[in-house]
């Protein structure tokens, strides 16, 4: 029987070779179709002797299908986990944000607003998410925690994200945020890249055909799915799109309904991008800086080398400053050297001994899907892997909820869709 079945997966990022990975593994015919690099959002670039990912990723030691996956793949001594410093960029200084006595001696908060804060967030983190779906953000959470304590932790960062789609994303959202995050994080010794080498090597060990080309349509005939790619079209029983929701949108328009386009089809997505740069000196003791700052428009530095060795990476100094391009918060920087002339004041102002000449390189990395909106929309008609076509299939990040993107997220759902392939 599965000599009679023939997968496509489309798409080359964590979750589709995770996916093509356990499909191959059960003796399915497989092609995988990326017409860049493998990995997605974790791809990596080469940096010193290293390689160093393009947007910053870690995992968290709860992070049971990523550990478990490194392991069979024999990636598991490679794990190293951290304790990291946070911390919070006011527009003046940055204040530890990491510990209790952090929380406790937070200047911006008097102590009955910490207090308040203190109690409700333990609170919210114990409430189900799905009895917060029906709350905004903008309106929920300052009358919850608090209106001051809103204004200064969560406001502008939430504002800077969403721009004028704020108003309209729900708790959920947030929820997950708050109820997930942990100081204590890990990394693969050799990056990221080393899962993504591993995961080619097995797909090649299992006779994996991958294609270096893009899908550009899609068309079904006497119950066989014909995908154009390369000029070509290609016969398969099953589909997997590990694409965002706009590229299977897009790819699949001629089949699919106007209804479904409409009802989970239609979330808007925000830009993000990331600058990278080396330094030749330490930026701050902090690992994840949160820039609430309202006159940057950079949400968040990560400075890489406070969590792996400088040693790493030929003694350079990496930080990342992570910007999302919302409607309403514009005009946003065109290139490298717009974004870099906008992020030397914030960086002068986090270090007052900051120089621009401690710039060894810089490097810019975009994506167009990275955040979906959550608002009501998304809530009412949350995306289902199953479509409405029968044997396509489809993974993304809008299908991780309400939980936060990732790693672990990202093979969880590759091991869902695969398991529904199988079974199907």
């Amino acid at each position: 029987m599965k000599n009679k079945v023939s997968i496509a997966v489309v798409g080359g990022g964590i979750s589709g070779l995770v996916a093509a990975y356990r499909l191959s593994q059960e003796g399915f015919k497989v092609n995988l179709f990326e017409p860049k690099e493998l990995g997605g959002l974790l791809s990596t670039f080469p940096i010193g002797a290293n390689r160093l990912e393009k947007f910053y990723h870690h995992i968290f030691p709860h992070n049971k299908n990523t550990l478990s996956l490194l392991s069979e793949l024999g990636l598991k001594e490679k794990v190293q986990f951290t304790n990291t410093k946070i911390g919070l960029f006011t527009g003046r200084k940055t204040i530890p944000f990491s510990t209790i006595i952090n929380f406790f001696n937070f200047p911006p908060l008097d102590f009955k607003q910490k207090i308040r804060l203190g109690i409700n967030t333990i609170r919210l983190k114990h409430q189900k998410w799905q009895k917060l779906i029906k709350y905004p953000i903008t309106k929920f959470l300052p009358e919850y925690l608090g209106n001051h304590a809103y204004k200064i932790i969560w406001q502008p960062l939430v504002e800077k994200k969403f721009g004028s789609y704020t108003d309209t994303v729900m708790m959920p959202w947030l929820w997950a945020r708050i109820t997930q995050r942990s100081k204590k994080l890990g990394y693969l010794n050799g990056s990221f890249q080393c899962l993504i080498d591993r995961l080619a090597e097995k797909l090649s060990e299992n006779g994996v055909r991958i294609r270096g080309s893009a899908v550009d349509d899609m068309a079904i005939k006497d119950q066989c799915i014909i995908l154009k790619a390369g000029g070509k079209n290609h016969i398969f029983t099953h589909v997997l799109f590990a694409t965002p929701l706009p590229v299977f949108k897009k790819i699949a328009s001629k089949v699919l309904s106007p209804d479904f386009v409409k009802q989970q089809l239609s979330i808007r997505y925000i830009k993000a991008q990331c600058l990278i740069l080396a330094l030749k000196h330490p930026l701050t003791q902090y690992y994840w800086i949160n820039i609430n700052d309202p006159k940057s428009k950079f949400i968040a530095l990560v400075e890489h080398t406070n969590f792996r060795s400088v040693d790493d990476y030929n003694g350079q100094h990496l930080v990342y400053l992570s910007q999302y391009c919302p409607p309403g918060n514009g005009p946003y920087p065109k290139n490298k050297e717009e974004i870099l002339n906008t992020a030397i004041p914030l960086l002068k102002k986090i270090n007052k001994n900051f120089s621009p000449n401690w710039i060894k390189s810089s490097h810019l990395f975009s994506s167009q899907f990275t955040q979906h909106v959550a608002d009501k929309q998304y809530y009412t008609h949350l995306p289902q892997i199953e479509t409405p076509l029968k044997n396509v299939y489809n993974i993304s990040i809008a299908h991780i909820y309400p939980d936060d993107r990732g790693i672990e997220k990202a093979i969880e759902l590759a091991e869902q869709a695969a398991s529904l392939i199988i079974r199907s």
